[in-house]
């Protein structure tokens, strides 16, 4: 859970010694360097003519609550000013994703990549051919409380992430400075950023292994599995007391 979710388990009327939040986990073992498939991420590159290009990716849910029109909205703007080396990579399925594609056709976006759902074992692949990911979502104060898998996926693989959500991933990616915010209600900032980013790869790639190690010290298994057995034994304690 995250730290809004606790806040509205307590608004119900739950005292805090009754509440404890273990976020979600960053799957180290999953992305590790050794699982990134070099021959796919070669045919996806041909594919999709990724070659000096830089890539933002969204990998995951196609809801309506990840509010994706919103980089539809700023590739538009990057390809009025004629920027052709900037690709969206958005991958995975939802409700919301014949719209999207829809409505990419319909603005002739050629930035725009959309590519199936893929399993599990694959998105170490996808992430690491990105040069940074976005988790967006609609800019709604109940989803700014969210733990979304996409978010500590990329903690896991070494990747700087933006979020679009004025809550704890704002909070992480700040207090840790391995990403940035942008306004949900304005894609002319994150295509500004995009802009400003897209000649600093290397920079970018040098923020892996310090990501990297905040999702191990601080979003791993073993700390969470930690902090749950802390609990478990402290409820224990209060119990026998009794």
């Amino acid at each position: 859970m995250s730290p809004g979710m606790a806040d509205g388990v307590r608004s119900s009327g739950i005292s805090d010694e009754k509440i404890s939040v273990i976020p979600n986990l960053a799957d180290l073992e999953l992305f590790s360097d050794e699982n990134v498939n070099q021959t796919l991420q070669d045919e996806i590159i041909k594919k999709w003519h990724l070659e000096n290009q830089f890539v933002i990716s969204h990998i995951g849910a196609m809801g309506e609550a990840n509010g994706l029109q919103y980089l539809l909205d700023a590739c538009e703007r990057l390809e009025k000013q004629n920027v052709t080396d900037i690709k969206f990579l958005i991958v995975g399925s939802g409700k919301t994703k014949p719209l999207l594609v829809s409505k990419s056709e319909k603005q002739n976006l050629q930035n725009i990549i959309f590519e199936d759902m893929i399993e599990k074992k694959d998105v170490p692949t996808f992430l690491d051919l990105a040069d940074i990911t976005i988790t967006s979502f609609l800019p709604k104060p109940i989803l700014a409380t969210n733990s979304p898998n996409k978010f500590f996926d990329a903690l896991a693989a070494g990747k700087p992430i933006i979020v679009n959500s004025a809550g704890w991933t704002k909070d992480i990616v700040e207090k840790y400075k391995i990403g940035y915010y942008v306004d949900a209600r304005n894609p002319q900032e994150l295509a500004d950023l995009l802009l400003e980013l897209k000649n600093q790869k290397a920079m970018l790639r040098g923020l892996k292994k310090e990501i990297k190690t905040i999702a191990e010290t601080e979003f791993s298994a073993a700390k969470a599995s930690t902090e749950l057995l802390e609990i478990l034994e402290n409820v224990a304690t209060e119990k026998g007391r009794k």
